[in-house]
């Protein structure tokens, strides 16, 4: 799974509103390629593409946000110490 560690600040090309996206309302997607023969197996592929519009002149605005996991279980996973 794909977290973003911040929120975004986005600002509008046509009225320069900025507007803070919490990191939380992205829901990705996610599908896995194999690579075959090379030995390191699976990829993961995360994905989200949302559609918002500004708060201030209501232009529509799309977020495209990607990451991939390669080879699989090479994330870096956070310790309880």
């Amino acid at each position: 799974m794909m977290e973003l560690m911040d929120d975004l600040l986005i600002k509008c090309d046509d009225c320069d509103n900025e507007m803070k996206i919490c990191r939380d309302d992205f829901d990705f997607e996610s599908c896995s390629y194999d690579h075959g023969d090379n030995g390191m197996g699976d990829e993961i592929e995360y994905y989200c593409n949302e559609n918002i519009s500004c708060s201030k002149c209501g232009r529509k605005i799309n977020i495209k946000i990607s990451g991939y996991e390669y080879p699989v279980g090479a994330s870096l996973k956070q310790s309880s110490a």
